[in-house]
């Protein structure tokens, strides 16, 4: 048994992508607003590295939209981090609501479902989405 829902009036406002160099060199380089040299992003560990690399494509995605930390009513995120705790610890600059996804390969289109059903219902107006691996 299948459930099928209908969504409207749902957009998706901007994207970014923050990789380290390897993505930047590959195919779809061109795609990425921000590369860091190495994963930790300069950080000491792997964790705050990817921290830092969340924060900055956040950033960039709500400059493009033309909107800033205080118009987010919801963020939905998941990573493949220890219990998605790099998405927590991110979501903690936020004043919002934070809904923790963690659906390993599916996080990303399972967030995006989850919050166009939600905006698509008018129950929010915006969400903030984001997937880290």
């Amino acid at each position: 048994m299948g459930l099928t829902f209908k969504i409207n009036n749902t957009y998706i406002k901007s994207v970014s992508t923050v990789g380290g160099k390897k993505e930047f060199d590959g195919p779809l380089g061109l795609y990425i607003d921000k590369c860091y040299r190495d994963l930790f992003a300069g950080e000491k560990t792997y964790e705050d590295g990817e921290i830092k690399m969340i924060s900055s494509a956040l950033e960039i995605a709500l400059k493009k939209a033309k909107m800033n930390k205080n118009d987010v009513e919801l963020v939905l995120a998941g990573d493949l981090s220890n219990q998605i705790s790099t998405s927590s610890i991110t979501s903690l600059k936020f004043a919002s609501s934070f809904i923790g996804v963690y659906a390993a390969c599916a996080t990303s289109i399972l967030s995006l479902g989850l919050g166009g059903l939600l905006i698509s219902s008018s129950l929010i107006n915006n969400a903030l989405i984001y997937t880290s691996s």
